[in-house]
C-alpha cells in the first residue's frame, strides 16, 4: 500500500513538513456534505514515510488528525 492510498482510505489530506516527513490530516465536512476549509493543521505527528507503511492499520487510525 503507498502513502496515497492511506490517505484516501482514510479521507486524508497529506502534510509535509520540511523534513519531509508527512503528517495525514483528515478532511472535514459539514452536515450536507461539504468540504469545510480547515487553515491550519491541528497538532499532528509527522513521521518518514517508511513508518507510516510500517503501522498497521488500526495504528494508521490513530494517528491521523
Amino acid at each position: 500500500m503507498t502513502i496515497n492510498e492511506i490517505a484516501d482510505a482514510k479521507g486524508a489530506a497529506i502534510i509535509i513538513d520540511r523534513d519531509g516527513d508527512i503528517a495525514l490530516l483528515r478532511r472535514l465536512y459539514d452536515a450536507d456534505g461539504v468540504r469545510e476549509v480547515r487553515y491550519g493543521p491541528d497538532p499532528c505527528d509527522h513521521l518518514p514515510v517508511a513508518k507510516w507503511l510500517s503501522m498497521t492499520a488500526g495504528e494508521v487510525a490513530q494517528k491521523v488528525c
